[in-house]
């Protein structure tokens, strides 16, 4: 398990405080009919592997809503281009799910904007 980022720490007392509850790496399920585009890679025994699985930095239930959050800009899936294009279906999949996405940068984490956007989504569901 990687150690979590100070951004990561203060997004997650950001969601307690705000929600009382902080969901690390919420799996959402690619759904079949994307499966035809899915990247496959190989196990170490050269097996192709589907990955069929995605996770969001962090979710967040509240009352008939459903939040999704990504920091972004931590880690090798968010770097580059082919990072930010392999994201687009699963940002996709979860608003066909019935999620809110926030996305934000470690920056906007650590300077307080992502709190407020937090707590004007969360006052625009109240």
């Amino acid at each position: 398990m990687k150690s979590k980022t100070e951004a990561h720490l203060c997004m997650e007392a950001i969601l307690l405080e705000l929600f009382g509850a902080a969901h690390a790496e919420f799996h959402i399920t690619q759904p079949d009919y994307l499966a035809r585009w899915q990247k496959r890679t190989r196990t170490k025994t050269g097996k192709i592997r589907k990955l069929s699985v995605w996770r969001h930095d962090y979710a967040v239930p509240y009352g008939d809503h459903k939040l999704a959050v990504e920091i972004e800009g931590l880690g090798k899936g968010h770097q580059g281009t082919a990072g930010f294009l392999a994201n687009i279906p699963k940002y996709n999949e979860s608003a066909v799910q019935g999620f809110s996405l926030l996305r934000f940068t470690v920056q906007m984490v650590k300077d307080g904007r992502a709190r407020a956007t937090l707590q004007a989504w969360k006052r625009a569901r109240a």
